[in-house]
């Protein structure tokens, strides 16, 4: 699919949401990680505002979802 989550490790790994107490990405725990929040579009649920992620015209695929809930299951490594 090309998505490339190497790019996206050092400005979210265990960093804090400016929009809600949660981490942007807790490693080993996508249910409590901001970004699948604001993938899933359920960020106003914990606190978050704003659109979904990523804002883009095309809305991200759910086997897209799944890569990123994946890898922050995995432990979010680069």
């Amino acid at each position: 699919m090309g998505l490339d989550l190497a790019d996206v490790h050092p400005a979210t790994v265990a960093v804090a949401s400016t929009q809600s107490k949660l981490l942007l990405v807790a490693p080993g725990e996508p249910e409590t990680s901001y970004l699948m929040h604001k993938m899933d579009g359920t960020h106003a649920d914990v606190g978050g505002s704003g659109s979904l992620m990523p804002m883009a015209s095309t809305p991200i695929s759910e086997a897209e979802r799944d890569i990123v809930r994946a890898w922050i299951a995995d432990g979010a490594l680069p």
